[in-house]
């Protein structure tokens, strides 16, 4: 059996920076909202999510640096997998309290993204695409 290069699979599934481009979706405010990319048999065909903030609150405050860094977290996001015997899993949760950073997503083809917008908040998911 062939056997492929682990370097190129890391590749295929998390490609360079300078490929991608952001896809915006509808925006979301403070609820709990589930969303997907479906192109075809795929409810996820990206590679990853990025955030703008919209709207939040003055009392969320923050520090300044490279970024603005949130003190409370605005959202929460999870991507949903479905395996073989149709259970569904969260395979990783992350608080974003920054806006514009790039989360690859741990595998490939998610079921859907959860998002949590906290109360008060307005935000913009873009998809990571390739090209």
């Amino acid at each position: 059996m062939v056997q492929i290069p682990q370097g190129i699979i890391q590749l295929a599934s998390h490609p360079p920076f300078g490929v991608l481009s952001r896809e915006v979706a509808a925006s979301i405010d403070h609820t709990t909202a589930n969303i997907g990319r479906i192109r075809g048999p795929v409810n996820v065909d990206a590679f990853g999510i990025s955030f703008d903030f919209f709207t939040i609150p003055a009392a969320f405050g923050y520090s300044s640096g490279i970024t603005k860094r949130y003190e409370l977290t605005i959202l929460q996001f999870a991507p949903l997998y479905t395996d073989l015997s149709g259970h569904t899993f969260h395979s990783q949760i992350t608080d974003v309290n920054e806006e514009g950073l790039y989360f690859y997503f741990e595998d490939l083809f998610p079921t859907r993204i959860d998002i949590h917008v906290t109360v008060g908040c307005v935000v913009i998911p873009y998809w990571l695409v390739a090209l």
